[in-house]
């Protein structure tokens, strides 16, 4: 019985080393499934990377195969656009048009200094070269038939129209152009040879008063600082393509894509294409390393399905061992205790059969098992086909999302275009008043004029009495009608002739006069609407302040501050005092006596009370309690979320790199935390 305790005790000593060496397994083994899991995300990265270069080269093959075919300088704007302008021209022809419609106006442009001309492109944009411009709504309306017929054929976006009277004559921009001796205009740097082109520029794009500013240094020199911005300077740009707005509303934003060379104003056609090859062999590169990365991604993905292979065998052996370790001490223990009592052989054979039993269940359940994980697989099999399915219909999506992204882009510029035009109509309005005031003069000079000549009318018609002879009468009408011939021979036609023109000027007086009443109307009911309206706006603002003020001081109050808000619409100032209760009776409210916590719980009270006066979807917060203590930082949170969860309409987003684990998760309520940043 000695022997077999010491057995017992070899066996469990060996059972611990077994349990230990599967625990370490186990821990193997999770971590290659990480690993695998991380793989696969790579791995899919890399496809699709692989997938969009193999969609550019296409891109970039077919368009040298379009230049290719087409000699012409329009081909570089694509198949699509040759195709349109033929139509337009076969459409000509058949005189569909009033006017033959203009476009694309980037043919119509040449930029003088070369070394601009990819800035230039990059800063008008590919839509705003390729709009054509029509002179009337019926030609805009044939001219957007074309579009939908070819561009629906050939998959690409629908260029935009500018529908404006074509004009001969240039719009004078001498008082409005920007620049200086050392900078130029944009307008001063193109050369437009259709002057309807040029004034769609200058309405559409505001060209006069964009400046030329070659390095980003200069133009922070300049632009910074409003005493220093040149006149009527409205933008400015680089040859970088970086976008400047000058000072008082200074502004910058780089470029987002690389300007290298122009491809549409006056580009050669070898040099597109060579542009074109270099860009290819790039992504050829690009795709020859993104396909050594995936096969390297793949080789490490399939070691280690190999590895978790070898793991999870050498893990089932270790099962094996365990269960066989165990089961021996359980007949060692089972012999020491036939040993002390043989009489108890009738309760062992007893619980054999149930242990028969037990295991003729466990069967029963592996095989229910069995056929479980096989249903399980073949579900596995159906879901990897849907899956790859899919992935495909992902594929096709999109290569159909870039005529959709085509049209936005269009419809954005088209917004933006309307934008522009209403602006320059308000100026239109302007000019027509002041034409107005000058009619309404010349207006009452004719009318004196007309009063003048009736009087001169009626005299001339009263009877006269003489007391001449018939031959000297008749001698002396002769005498007037020679006189009467030199008149009408000064005055350029006879006398039906004065008499008509006077009736044209008489009707154009009477429509001008009705003009001008129904103008005196409409400015009049004009002028009563903004002063209900300025009306309005003045009680609408009061209210919103006085709301403004209350709530800041509710929020202000949950830390036992006394605080008001001081606004002045005149000066268009705002002033924010805040002071503990228990100094209220300091007359000092100046902020820079409170501590940065506390700052930051006046500066978020402000922002909670300006939030309940305005209407917005979205609402966000940045590191606001980076400078609070604990205590100001729970009451901020509390608050914030107390006011996100009444407004459950909008969305509320707080960022912090704070800890937020004291927050309750909710179905309202969720916290994500970044991943903290890789060695």
């Amino acid at each position: 019985q000695e022997n077999i305790k010491k057995e017992i005790a070899e066996c469990e000593g060996k059972l611990e080393s077994i349990k230990a060496a599967e625990r370490s397994f186990e821990h193997d083994r999770q971590q290659l499934k990480d690993t695998i899991e991380q793989v696969n995300g790579t791995l899919q990265a890399t496809k699709d990377r692989c997938e969009k270069i193999q969609r550019q080269k296409s891109k970039r093959v077919e368009h040298m195969r379009q230049l290719s075919r087409n000699a012409s300088s329009l081909s570089m704007y694509g198949e699509g656009m040759v195709k349109i302008v033929e139509e337009i021209n076969n459409a000509a022809a058949r005189r569909k048009f009033e006017k033959k419609p203009i476009g694309p106006i980037g043919m119509h442009i040449k930029v003088r200094d070369p070394a601009w001309a990819g800035a230039v492109e990059n800063f008008l944009g590919k839509g705003t070269l390729t709009t054509f411009c029509v002179d009337n709504n019926r030609d805009s309306n044939v001219l957007a038939g074309i579009f939908k017929s070819v561009c629906g054929r050939y998959n690409i976006p629908q260029p935009c129209i500018i529908c404006s009277k074509f004009l001969s004559k240039v719009h004078d921009i001498r008082r409005s152009e920007t620049g200086n001796r050392q900078y130029m205009s944009l307008a001063s740097a193109l050369d437009v040879d259709d002057p309807v082109v040029a004034n769609c520029l200058i309405d559409q794009q505001e060209v006069e008063t964009v400046l030329l500013i070659p390095t980003n240094a200069e133009a922070y020199n300049i632009l910074d600082e409003q005493q220093k911005v040149p006149p009527n300077c409205r933008k400015a740009f680089t040859l970088t393509g970086d976008l400047f707005y000058p000072a008082p509303n200074y502004k910058s934003y780089s470029s987002s894509k690389q300007v290298t060379h122009a491809t549409l104003l006056q580009a050669k056609q070898e040099d597109l294409l060579r542009a074109l090859k270099d860009e290819l062999d790039r992504l050829t590169e690009e795709l020859n390393s993104a396909s050594a990365e995936l096969q390297t991604i793949q080789e490490q993905r399939r070691d280690t399905a190999n590895s978790l292979s070898r793991n999870e065998a050498e893990l089932k052996n270790l099962k094996m061992q365990r269960f066989t370790a165990e089961r021996k001490i359980k007949e060692l223990e089972n012999t020491v205790e036939q040993e002390k009592s043989e009489s108890n052989v009738g309760f062992f054979v007893e619980e054999s059969k149930v242990l028969q039993a037990q295991l003729e269940k466990e069967n029963e359940n592996f095989e229910k098992l069995k056929n479980l994980g096989e249903e399980l697989k073949a579900k596995a099999d159906t879901a990897k086909t849907m899956y790859e399915g899919l992935q495909n219909t992902i594929a096709e999506s999109d290569q159909e999302k870039a005529p959709v992204q085509g049209e936005i882009e269009r419809l954005k510029s088209i917004i933006h275009q309307a934008s522009m035009k209403a602006d320059f109509m308000r100026e239109k309005i302007k000019e027509h008043e002041k034409k107005l005031r000058g009619l309404e003069a010349e207006l009452t000079e004719l009318a004196e004029k007309v009063n003048e000549d009736t009087e001169n009318a009626s005299q001339i018609c009263d009877q006269m009495r003489v007391r001449r002879g018939t031959e000297e009468i008749m001698r002396e009408l002769n005498r007037v009608k020679m006189y009467l011939e030199k008149l009408e021979e000064a005055n350029g036609g006879s006398l039906q002739v004065i008499e008509k023109n006077y009736k044209i000027r008489q009707d154009h007086f009477n429509q001008v006069t009705n003009n001008l009443e129904e103008l005196k109307i409409i400015m009049k009911k004009t002028k009563d609407a903004l002063n209900i309206r300025s009306a309005k706006e003045q009680r609408l603002r009061l209210t919103l302040a006085n709301a403004a003020k209350h709530n800041f001081n509710l929020y202000i109050s949950e830390r036992n501050f006394d605080g008001r808000l001081s606004f002045n619409f005149t000066e268009k100032t705002l002033d924010i005092q805040v002071k503990p209760l228990a100094e209220a009776s300091n007359d000092s409210t100046d902020t820079t006596s409170l501590s940065g916590g506390e700052k930051s719980f006046s500066t978020v009270s402000f922002i909670m009370a300006m939030w309940q006066e305005v209407e917005l979807p979205f609402h966000f917060l940045d590191e606001f309690d980076v400078f609070m203590d604990g205590v100001n930082r729970r009451c901020v949170m509390d608050m914030l979320i107390q006011y996100a969860q009444n407004q459950s309409r909008q969305q509320y987003v707080f960022l912090t790199p704070l800890d937020m684990s004291n927050i309750t998760i909710s179905d309202i309520i969720t916290v994500h935390r970044l991943e903290a940043p890789r060695e």
